[in-house]
């Protein structure tokens, strides 16, 4: 087990979480939440906890944008290309080397 002793740990803890390292974040956060019992390190785990918990809002919300975004242009695109004629969409297509998927040819 993950196991933090220190308020360097912490700060080292804090510092990954930060930065997004690639890093097994629940054995953190449960290592964190063990030193909550420990007083010399409680209150630095706990604010350690909480911005953890605050930068994963805001990486879920960027993505959550992200994706909005795409799924607009994505419609935008959609909304453009059924106002384009098949034929000329086929032209296109095949003076861009794009094939048709149905694998047959």
């Amino acid at each position: 087990m993950f196991r933090i002793e220190t308020k360097r740990d912490i700060g080292m803890v804090n510092q990954a979480l930060k930065k997004n390292w690639d890093v097994d974040k629940d054995k953190i956060k449960a290592a964190l939440m063990a030193c909550l019992t420990d007083p010399e390190l409680a209150v630095e785990a706990a604010k350690v906890l909480l911005a953890a918990d605050a930068i994963d809002q805001k990486r879920e919300d960027a993505r959550a944008k992200k994706e909005a975004k795409d799924n607009e242009l994505r419609l935008k695109l959609l909304a453009v290309a059924q106002s384009v004629p098949v034929a000329e969409l086929a032209r296109i297509a095949s003076e861009n080397g794009i094939v048709s998927g149905s694998g047959q040819g």
